[in-house]
């Protein structure tokens, strides 16, 4: 490699020292900077004035849109959604003696008959009359009562027995408000 001693090679290498030199670097990153920032600054501004845009016309859409609306249907639709959950809650809380007769019928025992049913549904309670077998018969409808979850209160009383032996007796249930209700599917 020859070193190369003339005015020219000098002022190259000179011009190369100087533009590699870091205050022009400085300068020239700071352009890039500057030139960056005005690409994002020009980038969120036309962003900006495209919603801007969007939501004028969105506007006018929703004001186009609330000058075809009737009023009166919309309170018809309004008053009928109040209709239907009144409904809804008429319909949950609707009372029903059928689930009384299907309780009654699995808690009566084979050797037991009802003479008398008396249902009060919005106390719960059902006053029955019966009639048993035996006595044994009678302590096995008893136990049958308690057994059940969903008889919350028993009471038995007036034991008769007449001349065939079979034994006639008060119960009073105080059944779950549930079993009132009807059942709905």
């Amino acid at each position: 490699m020859a070193i190369e001693i003339s005015p020219e090679a000098i002022r190259q290498k000179k011009a190369q020292r100087e533009f590699l030199s870091p205050v022009y670097a400085l300068l020239a990153g700071g352009v890039a900077f500057l030139v960056a920032l005005l690409v994002v600054w020009l980038f969120a501004w036309a962003w900006t004035e495209k919603n801007k845009n969007d939501a004028r016309d969105f506007g006018k859409q929703r004001d186009e849109i609330r000058a075809q609306r009737d009023p009166r249907v919309e309170q018809e639709v309004r008053d009928t959604v109040t209709r239907l959950e009144a409904l809804d809650t008429l319909l949950q809380n609707h009372t029903d003696g059928e689930q009384v007769f299907i309780k009654l019928e699995k808690l009566i025992q084979p050797g037991t008959r009802v003479e008398t049913l008396n249902v009060n549904i919005p106390e719960g309670a059902v006053d029955l009359h019966l009639e048993a077998l035996d006595f044994v018969e009678a302590a096995r409808q008893i136990a049958a009562f308690e057994d059940d979850p969903e008889v919350l209160e028993l009471s038995a009383a007036v034991f008769k027995r007449d001349e065939n032996n079979r034994v006639s007796f008060e119960a009073k249930l105080l059944f779950a408000k549930q079993i009132f209700l009807a059942d709905i599917e």
